[in-house]
C-alpha cells in the first residue's frame, strides 16, 4: 500500500459505540466488527425463516441441481415418505453419483445402505435372497 493511500484513510479509531474499528482493504474503509456482528444477529433473528430457506435452496442447487420447489414436488409425489421403506423421518436427496441425476428422497438409513453397496443392484438382490 502506498503512503499516499494510507494518509487518505480516516484516523478515527472507535465507532460511535466505542468499539475498535478495523480497516477492510476490499471495501477501502474502516468497519466495526462488533457492530456488524450485532446487526447480522438482529437481521437473522428477524428473518430466520427467509435466511434458512435461501440457504437450503442454494445448497440444493449447488449439490443436486434442483430448486427448493422441485424438492417439494418430489416430497409431495412421495407423500413425504422414504421411497424405499416408507419411513417419514428426515429425508435426504438420493442421486446417481455417475450422472448426478436425482432419483428421489430416502431416509438416512436407506441412503446409507445404498451407499455401502455402491448402488449395485446385484448386491441388493443377493442380500434379499439371503434374507428369505
Amino acid at each position: 500500500m502506498s503512503r499516499k493511500f494510507l494518509e487518505e484513510i480516516p484516523r478515527k479509531e472507535k465507532c460511535k459505540f466505542g468499539h475498535t474499528l478495523v480497516y477492510i482493504p476490499k471495501q477501502k474503509r474502516l468497519r466495526c466488527r462488533k457492530c456488524d456482528r450485532l446487526r447480522h444477529k438482529e437481521y437473522y433473528a428477524n428473518n430466520k425463516h427467509k435466511v434458512k430457506s435461501k440457504s437450503r435452496d442454494r445448497q440444493l442447487r449447488y449439490l443436486y441441481g434442483i430448486t427448493q420447489e422441485e424438492y417439494n414436488q418430489i416430497l409431495f409425489k412421495q407423500k413425504s415418505q422414504c421411497a424405499i421403506c416408507g419411513n417419514v423421518s428426515s429425508l435426504v436427496v438420493d442421486h446417481n453419483h455417475e450422472t448426478g441425476k436425482v432419483r428421489g428422497l430416502l431416509c438416512k438409513k436407506c441412503n446409507f445402505v445404498l451407499g455401502l453397496v455402491d448402488d449395485k443392484k446385484e448386491i441388493l438382490i443377493r442380500g434379499a435372497e439371503y434374507l428369505s
